[in-house]
């Protein structure tokens, strides 16, 4: 049985070569960038990369995905819950 992830990256993520090193055989990934946002690397960017009205768009491009999922170890708790 074949089972479907969807993987939600930052703009600016390298990682993309790791995650397909350690999914087994029977997942499909599928990836989805959030759009670029020009500025330097800090908070205040972290906390724009991962609204809502930036993650929502490549949410949708996944709809076949089983479960779409956030990844990026920069986001602040709370990024998405408003604390």
């Amino acid at each position: 049985m074949t089972v479907s992830i969807g993987l939600i990256l930052p703009f600016d993520s390298a990682l993309d070569r790791e995650y397909w090193q350690y999914v087994p055989d029977e997942v499909e990934l599928y990836v989805g960038r959030t759009a670029h946002i020009a500025g330097p690397l800090g908070v205040p960017l972290i906390m724009s990369v991962s609204e809502y009205d930036r993650v929502l768009p490549v949410v949708g491009d996944m709809v076949t995905a089983l479960a779409p999922t956030w990844s990026c170890a920069d986001a602040p708790r709370g990024a998405f819950s408003g604390d």
